[in-house]
């Protein structure tokens, strides 16, 4: 009933998510990639405002619960998908870019880039399927299981985050350049210096950051070592990422 309540507010950040995806698309082809830490954070506040509002009964709003929590996060990517048009209309050339134009006879063209995306969408659907019959498979186990691998997973965003955005300066930088090789390596190295102390601190006081999460005290040790096992994880992800984006 819980999962039911949320996705009936969570579904509607369908539409939202699918605008960010085209103006990321856009904006790191473009290598104009500062928009999109700037979306990020505004994501994000917006994320937080709407949840500590809409989750509690803030500011004369019914207090919903996980309903609000979903209606928080979909407030949130409307937002930034707001941002994303207003930064475009006002300081990007869209007559350079022919942007929101649409036309005619433009099916050989879609055919093309459907023709060179299509690995790219069965790569993505292959990982996003694991991860479904992961979650599918430990839900079965039982609530500590469930509740370990979710705390677990949000966790990794601490270490993803870093990766996944040095990845896709790769895909601009190389996009862009003739070095490729040298490019690569320098963003490598630049990864791991960030990254590595993360890794340092998640092995060396798991607890504290389990904290944020949780405290209950049983729960916590039972996290422990898979919070080692996803630190090691990241020392082979951090290089495979950036050279799978390149």
């Amino acid at each position: 009933q819980a999962g039911e309540d949320y996705m009936q507010y969570r579904i509607f950040g369908l539409l939202f998510t699918s605008i960010g995806v085209m103006f990321r698309a856009f904006f790191v082809a473009v290598t104009r990639t500062k928009v999109l830490m700037m979306n990020a954070v505004i994501m994000t506040v917006a994320n937080v405002v709407f949840n500590y509002i809409f989750v509690f009964g803030h500011f004369g709003a019914p207090e919903m619960g996980i309903a609000g929590a979903a209606l928080g996060s979909v407030l949130a990517e409307a937002t930034a998908a707001l941002h994303f048009f207003l930064y475009t209309f006002f300081y990007i050339d869209r007559g350079k870019y022919q942007l929101f134009r649409f036309r005619s006879g433009g099916f050989g063209l879609i055919r093309e880039i459907l023709n060179v995306s299509v690995w790219s969408m069965i790569l993505y659907f292959l990982t996003i399927g694991t991860w479904f019959l992961f979650f599918v498979a430990v839900e079965h186990l039982g609530e500590l299981p469930l509740a370990i691998s979710n705390i677990i997973r949000s966790t990794s965003t601490l270490l993803f985050m870093p990766v996944n955005a040095f990845g896709a300066t790769a895909c601009t930088l190389v996009s862009n350049a003739d070095d490729v090789i040298p490019i690569v390596r320098r963003i490598v190295k630049m990864c791991y210096a960030i990254v590595l102390p993360l890794i340092a601190l998640l092995c060396l006081a798991p607890h504290w950051i389990l904290l944020i999460y949780t405290n209950d005290s049983s729960l916590i040790a039972e996290c422990t070592h898979s919070v080692y096992v996803m630190s090691s994880f990241y020392l082979i992800a951090l290089p495979g990422n950036i050279l799978f984006q390149s």
